[in-house]
């Protein structure tokens, strides 16, 4: 079964956006596939339900590792990739809980040409600490701040990816 790349998003989502997730799981797929590990697509149920893109055999001390894989993003729509812009969603564009409540064990963020692992449980606790104090703004791409689209039930929060790197475990997987 051929994997249904970057299905992320649904009706929402742009040709650039999709395109841009497309890229960043195949990038993601190309690193585990150098490095011969044992990896499955996620279902179409476990993608949409559970927030994972691939199942790897024997990583990361996990028999079975979850993997929800993020491409890099921009401040705002027709704006400039940023790999700085960390967006974690809350809450969906159709109101369901956000992909950081999902089933992955680890969440991977595209930079450049590789990708940051982070723990899904301990980024989850760490965003849910920071979130009390961030305010809620209208406008895309501001780090530090909550963000929900007009006539949309989502909500983002929106980190500077290397604070979170500082103060984080994190693992960098490349290439092999």
């Amino acid at each position: 079964m051929a994997k249904n790349y970057s299905c992320g998003g649904g009706s929402y989502a742009t040709k650039v956006t999709k395109k841009m997730g497309t890229f960043a799981e195949k990038l993601f797929e190309n690193i585990i596939k150098s490095w011969n590990l044992e990896y499955r697509s996620a279902s179409k149920k476990e993608e949409m339900i559970f927030h994972v893109d691939y199942i790897i055999n024997n990583f990361l001390n996990y028999k079975l590792c979850k993997i929800e894989v993020k491409s890099t993003k921009s401040p705002g729509r027709g704006k400039k990739p940023d790999p700085s812009i960390l967006y974690i969603e809350l809450k969906s564009v159709g109101g369901y809980t956000g992909w950081i409540y999902g089933k992955a064990n680890y969440i991977a963020f595209q930079i450049n040409n590789f990708f940051i692992l982070f723990d899904r449980l301990k980024l989850l606790n760490y965003i849910e600490k920071k979130i009390i104090d961030m305010p809620l703004v209208k406008k895309s791409g501001i780090k530090g701040t909550l963000y929900g689209r007009r006539n949309r039930k989502d909500k983002v929060a929106i980190f500077d990816m290397y604070n979170v790197m500082n103060d984080l475990d994190y693992i960098k997987i490349v290439k092999n």
